[in-house]
């Protein structure tokens, strides 16, 4: 599989961050198109000792198989460091 990224930007605003990434995928014999993906990313501290973390990431597929199917996921997770 042959894959293209295209990382946006990543931001810092206060104690947040924001990340932004595309991504490209293409079969690397054929060239065939295997779908795109979005993904963001924002992190931030409560605390010196604890941040969180939400993640999202957005797959459009081509719609014809062997390609998966679209999919949308979040993550949220939290961080304490010792």
């Amino acid at each position: 599989m042959k894959l293209q990224t295209i990382e946006v930007q990543e931001y810092y605003l206060f104690n947040l961050s924001f990340l932004a990434r595309y991504h490209d995928f293409e079969a690397e014999r054929t060239g065939a198109d295997l779908g795109s993906e979005w993904d963001l990313q924002a992190t931030g501290a409560i605390t010196p000792r604890l941040s969180w973390l939400m993640k999202f990431a957005d797959y459009d597929g081509p719609g014809v198989a062997p390609a998966p199917a679209d999919r949308t996921k979040v993550w949220f997770g939290f961080e304490w460091k010792l």
